[in-house]
């Protein structure tokens, strides 16, 4: 019996984070990961790709791909920095600030929906047991 409510739990953590990347791609054009991204680049605005990829824990050349992309949707712009041409910066345009904020309040009211039957203390021993589950899962990639 346990073996099976870890089972199904695992499932419920999966679908959940399947159905808000669906959310994101449907509603903003943009593919896994690119929110987090955005809310990075928003966070972090003129920072230099290198200090973005380490921020995302992704590899500079991982990152470039992704940006382009960013760049061509108008959404951010890049530009060498002065004293070394070898470096670029990333800054968030007004268009990519206005995705962010509906990405953010798409985000609060998916969550109000979600947690609406929820009191207050069953809200606070989720969030407790989700920190348990947060903190079990490391570094693993099969969950």
């Amino acid at each position: 019996m346990n073996n099976e409510v870890n089972l199904q739990l695992l499932h419920l953590l999966r679908a959940s984070g399947n159905a808000i990347r669906r959310t994101k791609r449907d509603q903003y054009g943009l593919p896994q990961g690119y929110g987090r991204m955005m809310a990075v680049i928003y966070r972090c605005s003129g920072a230099t790709q290198s200090e973005l990829a380490e921020e995302l824990g992704v590899r500079p050349q991982s990152l470039t791909k992704a940006l382009a992309r960013l760049e061509q949707e108008g959404l951010i712009v890049r530009k060498k920095t002065e004293d070394n041409r070898r470096n670029t910066r990333v800054w968030i345009t007004e268009a990519g600030t206005a995705v962010h904020r509906r990405m953010r309040a798409g985000r609060q009211a998916r969550a109000d929906r979600i947690f609406s039957g929820f009191s207050a203390e069953e809200k606070e021993a989720l969030a407790g047991y989700l920190e348990r589950i947060i903190a079990a899962c490391g570094e693993d990639s099969a969950v």
